[in-house]
Parts: structure tokens; C-alpha cells; sequence
């Protein structure tokens, strides 16, 4: 509901063409974070369910901090991609205004940490809590999304 409300709002504030601009800058984010996430969040609640928390907790900590050490890694590579190749896919694919390369280069940056959020949002997941998971994917994220506006 959130995110309905922060698209209606942005159209009606700035306009179609700078709404444009935010949506191709958000749709190249929304693929590099799937890149940037490499499956791991799957993953982690996969194994992390799998395991017993009382048990298991050393091999539960190694494979979170495991997970979000190569998101991270990943990720940076990723973001520093996109920030060299923005001018070129803006300019060369897209053939678009030159404000969508800031926009995709201050995208880019949020990258890293929408990854560690989501990785850690799954990560709770397999401890069979949802509620967090829910409240930063669901909740938390697209109401900062609005504040910011």
C-alpha cells in the first residue's frame, strides 16, 4: 500500500517525466540487488530453518555472517559497476536525459544496503519469524521511501 501511495504521490508532485526517470533508475536497482543477492537470502532461510537454533547456534552465526559477507562483497562490485557504466547506459542504451545518471548513481549507492536488509529480513525468516521480515520488506522500507519525499 505503501509504494502505491509513494508512485501516486511522486507522479502528482514531479511529474510524468521525472516519474519516468525514478522508475528506470528504480528498475535497474530492483535487477542489481537480484544480482547483488546472488540467491543467498533464499538460502540462508533454507539452511537456517534447517538448523536447531539452540544446538547449532556457531554454525548459525558463520552462516549469516558468511551470507552477508559475500552479499556485501558482491554488491560493492555491483554498485561500482553501475556507477562506471551509468553514463553509458543512459547515453548509449537508453537514450535518455542526463539526470538519470545521477539518479542511477545515487541508486546504485543504496544497493549495498538494501542487500544486507534483505539477506538479514530472509535470515530471520528461517528462525520462523516472519513478523520481521514483513515489517522492513513490507513496511519499514517503502515508509522511508515516503518520509524521504
Amino acid at each position: 500500500v505503501n509504494r502505491y501511495l509513494y508512485t501516486a504521490l511522486l507522479a502528482r508532485w514531479v511529474g510524468a517525466e521525472f516519474l519516468g526517470i525514478y522508475s528506470m533508475a528504480n528498475a535497474i536497482m530492483l535487477i542489481s540487488e537480484v544480482l547483488g543477492k546472488m540467491g543467498l537470502e533464499t538460502g540462508v532461510m533454507r539452511f537456517i530453518s534447517r538448523l536447531n537454533p539452540e544446538a547449532d547456534t556457531e554454525k548459525i552465526q558463520k552462516l549469516i555472517a558468511s551470507a552477508l559477507k559475500m552479499t556485501i562483497a558482491f554488491s560493492l562490485v555491483i554498485m561500482v559497476g553501475l556507477i562506471i557504466s551509468s553514463d553509458f547506459i543512459v547515453t548509449q542504451i537508453l537514450n535518455e536525459s542526463s539526470l538519470l545518471i545521477s539518479v542511477i548513481i545515487v541508486f546504485a549507492i543504496a544497493i549495498p544496503f538494501n542487500v544486507l536488509t534483505l539477506v538479514s529480513a530472509f535470515a530471520t525468516q528461517g528462525f520462523k519469524r516472519l513478523k520481521y521480515k514483513t515489517l522492513v520488506t513490507q513496511f519499514l522500507n517503502p515508509t522511508l521511501l515516503l518520509g524521504s519525499m
